[in-house]
């Protein structure tokens, strides 16, 4: 992260255009690698992946997939 922060568990990691977003599959959290944007989406938010600018974020613990042009 760029103020130092160190993040728990990196679980998936995807480039929409310019941006990389990445997923913490233990804290719940979708953000940019720039830190901003930062989302809760819940626990067990695992392998995120895109196509074109679409973002999938499937939701291990809920047995759903959440897709969303962000």
């Amino acid at each position: 992260m760029h103020d130092g922060t160190p993040l728990g568990n990196i679980d998936g990691i995807t480039r929409i255009n310019d941006t990389i977003w990445i997923s913490d599959w233990l804290a719940g959290d979708l953000m940019r690698s720039d830190g901003s944007n930062k989302q809760h989406l819940g626990q067990g938010l695992a392998d995120i992946g895109s196509v074109g600018n679409i973002l999938y974020a499937p939701m291990m613990m809920d047995g759903t997939v959440n897709a969303w042009q962000p």
